[in-house]
């Protein structure tokens, strides 16, 4: 009997600490302050935007489904980013297997601008927040899907 009301007490306990941790942090954690690229992104499209077709012999990122690779991937947290890229020929050929880049630091420089690799790139969201498109070099635009 004695044991049944310490487990009472300990789980009663337990419940108004997970209780009031999560008040906590509902005021605290507005989501409106969280980077909208935090998170991970699958690519879903490339798109040449240069001058002409795409360059011969210029390779492409993976994301058919008819391609050998798999598409590349951003892994966005507060702090760092990953990079996993695949790389295929215009036949969906696999030209690159899956380089995965350390984590390396990034900044919101605001307006859709995003620094990483030292190089600035213009972000932006769209469907809440769950499609992104990146121009990259100026010739190419991404399109990642949020998983």
């Amino acid at each position: 009997d004695f044991m049944k009301k310490l487990i009472y007490l300990f789980l009663g306990l337990l419940i108004v600490a997970c209780s009031s941790g999560g008040d906590n942090d509902n005021n605290v954690n507005d989501s409106s302050d969280v980077d909208p690229i935090i998170g991970i992104w699958t690519l879903s499209n490339e798109e040449w935007i240069g001058e002409g077709d795409w360059p011969e012999g210029q390779a492409r990122g993976c994301y058919l489904e008819s391609d050998e690779g798999f598409p590349d991937s951003f892994i966005f947290n507060e702090l760092t980013v990953i990079h996993n890229v695949w790389e295929c020929d215009q036949d969906g050929n696999l030209v690159s297997d899956n380089i995965v880049s350390d984590p390396i630091p990034y900044s919101n420089l605001g307006q859709g601008i995003y620094s990483f690799y030292e190089e600035n790139y213009q972000v932006t969201f769209m469907s809440n927040n769950n499609v992104m498109q990146i121009d990259f070099f100026e010739d190419i635009i991404q399109t990642f899907d949020r998983d």
